[in-house]
């Protein structure tokens, strides 16, 4: 499985459970998008942590979809994993560059479903948050995760090819929506989310795997609360603090 920050990343691990046999994994490796070793891309990333600096973005990047999806909290979040290798895991936003057109992200995620640390790389463009790239895997596109105006009664598609490291490459096809705003009460305390369902199949093989979820996110935290099941399997990810 992969990030907390957005539903993609644990859909294509419940789709690598489903559909492929279970093969080691290779540990991560930084992300560089210029073809070298320096994640950064000579870029100095902003301090992150308790102490972390604001990260000042171009007001045409502000957006409600950055603000759900948590890219300016660059705090350490602890989550409960039901369904996982173990029973907690963390998560940390860094901001690695940006300027008027886009800006990136790394979210850093240590035993989160799977054991181990990884790295997935988002995106923040006027239109809304994108995976770009992930350890774990080869995009054959970049992926919305929210539009920049998402509201409820939103809907947008997935239709991208991933190959998981070490796995077969997956065709993942289905439909997001914002369905309403609710009160979610969890560990970490009482939340206004903004509820996001998926319907999506994952096609490997000759083999297609239905996966269903729901996602509730806070504006200025992230995810709060993530569920979601395949016929073979289930996932309830939850903030503790």
């Amino acid at each position: 499985m992969k990030k907390l920050g957005g539903i993609f990343l644990v859909v294509v691990g419940l789709a690598v459970a489903g559909c492929n046999a279970p093969t080691t994994a290779k540990p991560p490796q930084p992300l560089a998008t210029n073809g070298s070793s320096d994640p950064n891309n000579g870029a100095k990333p902003v301090e992150t942590g308790e102490n972390a600096s604001p990260v000042n973005l171009d007001d045409s990047l502000k957006s409600d979809g950055a603000e759900y999806f948590g890219l300016l909290n660059t705090k350490t979040q602890v989550y409960t994993v039901e369904g996982g290798n173990a029973p907690e895991g963390t998560q940390q936003v860094k901001f690695v560059s940006g300027d008027a057109k886009s800006a990136t992200f790394e979210v850093h995620r240590n035993d989160i479903v799977t054991a181990g640390e990884g790295v997935d790389r988002v995106e923040l463009k006027p239109d809304g948050v994108y995976v770009t790239k992930s350890d774990g895997g080869e995009f054959g596109k970049p992926t919305l995760e929210l539009p920049a105006d998402v509201k409820p009664g939103k809907t947008w598609e997935v239709n991208t090819d991933v190959t998981p490291t070490g796995s077969k490459p997956i065709t993942l096809k289905g439909t997001y929506k914002a369905e309403a705003m609710e009160k979610v009460k969890v560990p970490a305390g009482e939340f206004d989310c903004l509820k996001v369902t998926l319907n999506a199949k994952a096609i490997t093989e000759g083999k297609t795997l239905v996966i269903q979820g729901t996602t509730w996110y806070a504006k200025g935290v992230g995810l709060i609360k993530q569920f979601l099941k395949t016929d073979s399997s289930q996932v309830t990810i939850t903030l503790k603090k």
